[in-house]
């Protein structure tokens, strides 16, 4: 799973992993994140840590 607010980096990111044959998920914001997270235990989290606070 990546969270990452911005998309470029996020798409990016994806991306690359994919080509390596990662199933990716991806959520824009941490509160979006640890929501997908729960339904779906990913193996590993890569996860922006200067993101703008989310109420």
């Amino acid at each position: 799973m990546i969270i990452e607010d911005d998309k470029i980096r996020r798409e990016n990111t994806k991306e690359l992993l994919e080509f390596s044959n990662f199933k990716v998920i991806t959520a824009v914001n941490g509160k979006e994140g640890r929501k997908i997270g729960y339904g779906l235990k990913p193996d590993i989290v890569l996860c922006d840590i200067l993101m703008p606070w989310c109420k």
